[in-house]
């Protein structure tokens, strides 16, 4: 906030109503939209009384924690729905949806809420928003000086410049809200019998084929005969222990005597020799091999050539990182129901480096389309020729990021790549697929995927090299 005394969002509406003067419903959206950007980071209750302005239009909230993102969200909805109220008729569908049912998504969070509020002001300047919010706000501060009238608004005024900050044409309609997602119908389980495939499989348990019990041996017999030995030879058994046992003992005392070799070799039973150990062979060292390539090369031709090629950066709102500063960039937009957008950053853009990194914003309106009408639906798949400008620039030593933001939000972004058979792309990361459209007027429009299965090695560059066929119309 600039040093200068500023006013509260509150008072503003107040001096404002004083004069009998409606909050422009565009000036409002962008307030809620400033504050809703000032609380990303640290969540905050917002009312009329919390935003502050200062005579620059700048905007700041003031400290007052939520006790959750959800909390802040809702707190700012609410203040949108009392600027609108406030505001003249007109008011577009697409807000008045917002204050009654919240965030497109159905979820309360902040950065929802944030693209919604830059949908619906596309194309809007901030830059020039904040002039003539300044120009609002010093009018005001000098209305409270001056009670004679001097200082009325030029109502008229102010509005044709809102206009003209959005680009609108005298009885040209409002933006149309965007398609909200209709929630998938509840799908009920196809009645197979009511049995799944586990249950299906045979539940009783399989049968084993009894088998034949083993036949017992008749031990009972066998320790008769035993018996009858014993009876009729217990002498000559007892002489035979007598005589192991004295056997036993010369054999022990031997051992003892003459130790385990020598025992051995006189039972007849030489010692097997034993092997010499040697040490096991060094494992030889194995040779480094490079690190594995991360990146590769794209490279994209067609038949028949001059097509253009466009890669996908994202559904809006979207961020294009690493462009080049003081070269030309071309985005189209795509959305079902909606013929396709063009946007050129020229070469000499100004480039915004407030936050430490160079930054662009891009607003891109696609127009909605009649499908059932045979025309519209073509038109839908014709991109029409690049925008581009016949001198490119140069870089001038840095890279920025652009921020597109697309009116319905979540358009598909593209950026135009280039030319076949010119079109190389460099560092591109291998496990990240790349979708891509080639397009030629009078042809259809090519939709294809890059996948890691593409690139191949050569002489140590990973390469994918794509040749298109398209299809006259």
């Amino acid at each position: 906030m600039s040093s200068q005394p500023g006013i509260s969002l509150e008072q503003l509406v107040s001096a404002l109503q004083r004069k009998s003067i409606p909050l422009p419903f565009e000036m409002g959206t962008f307030l809620v939209l400033e504050a809703c950007e000032r609380v990303l980071q640290a969540p905050a209750r917002v009312t009329a009384t919390s935003v502050w302005l200062s005579p620059e239009g700048e905007v700041a909230v003031a400290d007052a924690p939520a006790d959750s993102p959800d909390e802040a969200c809702r707190s700012l909805v609410v203040l949108l729905g009392e600027l609108l109220v406030r505001s003249a008729p007109g008011v577009p569908q697409m807000l008045l949806t917002l204050v009654e049912q919240g965030p497109s998504d159905g979820e309360w969070s902040l950065t929802r809420l944030r693209d919604d509020l830059e949908a619906s002001l596309v194309p809007l300047n901030r830059a020039a928003t904040r002039r003539v919010l300044g120009r609002l706000l010093r009018e005001v501060h000098r209305e409270g000086g001056d009670r004679g009238g001097a200082g009325e608004l030029d109502r008229g005024a102010l509005d044709n410049e809102l206009d003209a900050l959005l680009g609108v044409e005298p009885g040209m309609d409002p933006l149309p809200p965007p398609p909200r997602p209709e929630p998938e119908p509840r799908r009920e389980p196809e009645d197979d019998g009511g049995h799944d495939a586990f249950e299906q499989m045979p539940t009783r348990p399989m049968q084993r084929p009894e088998l034949e019990p083993a036949p017992v041996p008749r031990i009972a017999e066998g320790l008769d005969d035993f018996e009858r030995v014993s009876e009729g030879h217990g002498r000559g058994g007892t002489w035979i222990g007598v005589l192991l046992v004295a056997v036993a003992a010369a054999l022990v005392a031997a051992y003892l005597m003459l130790g385990r070799d020598q025992s051995r070799a006189a039972l007849g039973m030489e010692p097997a020799p034993r092997a010499a150990e040697e040490p096991a062979p060094a494992a030889e060292p194995q040779p480094e091999l490079p690190p594995a390539p991360t990146h590769g090369r794209l490279e994209v031709s067609s038949s028949p050539a001059h097509a253009q090629v466009l890669m996908l950066v994202g559904k809006g709102p979207v961020e294009a990182k690493g462009l080049p500063l003081g070269v030309a960039s071309e985005f189209v937009a795509l959305a079902d129901g909606h013929a396709p957008a063009r946007a050129v950053v020229p070469p000499d853009a100004a480039w915004d480096s407030a936050s430490g990194a160079a930054r662009y914003e891009l607003a891109m309106q696609l127009s909605p389309l009649d499908m059932s009408k045979k025309r519209s639906a073509a038109r839908a798949s014709e991109l029409g020729a690049t925008r581009l400008p016949r001198q490119l620039g140069a870089p001038s030593g840095g890279l920025g990021s652009v921020r597109v933001v697309t009116s319905p939000p979540g358009a598909s972004v593209y950026q135009l790549v280039g030319f076949t058979p010119d079109v190389r792309i460099e560092n591109l990361p291998l496990e990240q697929p790349v979708e891509l459209v080639v397009y030629l007027g009078g042809h259809e429009l090519n939709r294809l995927t890059v996948t890691r299965d593409d690139y191949q090695l050569q002489d140590g560059l990973q390469l994918a090299q794509l040749d298109v066929e398209l299809k006259p119309r």
